[in-house]
């Protein structure tokens, strides 16, 4: 899996010293809630919430952010 994506969140947040920008956060934010929103969609609740389960792609992908580990996925009832 390490050549189709890229370093996880927490591995970015400790490379930049523990601390995103404003910006940073508030772009990655945005991603992470069309990700989990586009999950829910699907009729999925994503259980496993944690900055080491959202990933940067890789080359022209690497401003796009994918999650991985959908173990916990459970399917919703309503």
């Amino acid at each position: 899996m390490t050549d189709i994506f890229g370093p996880s969140l927490d591995q970015l947040l400790k490379y930049c010293n523990g601390t995103f920008s404003l910006k940073t956060v508030l772009l990655i934010a945005d991603q992470i809630l069309d990700r989990i929103e586009w999950i829910h969609s699907k009729g999925l609740v994503y259980n496993n919430i944690d900055p080491t389960n959202f990933v940067v792609g890789l080359g022209e992908k690497q401003d796009k952010i994918f999650v991985i580990d959908f173990g916990n996925c459970q399917k919703y009832l309503d």
